[in-house]
């Protein structure tokens, strides 16, 4: 009988140790699941004038895609410019002396092209369009570069 009474006892300890258990858990107010995120989707982007196409993801907006020089904007900030103009911004940045703005060579389409890059990851550079002969100014944000590297076209 006092076995019984034993085991009795111990077996109401787990009991009312699993009722504790549970009733916490129960307690616990759930969290929110996560916002599911947008599946980025892809544009091409054309200037007929500097006769270059690209393709950019849609967190990107066009700004300004005028005859001779384009911009496509990433929430305020300028992630992409394109310009094919004479003396233009990207021409005298390309141009400068400033020794704040590191020097490397990359290939681009099969060219080699010289780019520079200041401390907010923007990459500078020129290309020549082999179809209509003009030379086209670039200014990206260095994470974008990749995609037009391996997407970029030249038109007439």
């Amino acid at each position: 009988m006092l076995l019984v009474f034993i085991v009795g006892v111990k077996y109401g300890k787990q009991v009312e140790k699993a009722d504790k258990t549970i009733s916490f858990v129960l307690s616990i107010t759930p969290t929110k699941p996560p916002e599911p995120t947008k599946p980025v989707s892809y544009a091409t982007f054309l200037n007929k004038d500097c006769g270059v196409q690209f393709l950019y993801p849609n967190t990107l907006k066009v700004e300004k895609n005028a005859s001779a020089e384009a911009s496509l904007v990433e929430g305020k900030a300028e992630a992409v410019q394109i310009s094919c103009a004479k003396n233009n911004p990207i021409q005298a940045i390309l141009l400068s002396p400033d020794t704040k703005l590191a020097t490397q060579e990359a290939k681009l389409k099969s060219q080699t092209i010289k780019t520079r890059t200041d401390a907010s990851h923007i990459l500078y550079f020129q290309i020549k369009n082999p179809l209509n002969g003009k030379q086209v100014y670039v200014a990206i944000d260095s994470h974008f570069y990749p995609l037009l590297e391996s997407t970029l076209e030249f038109s007439r």
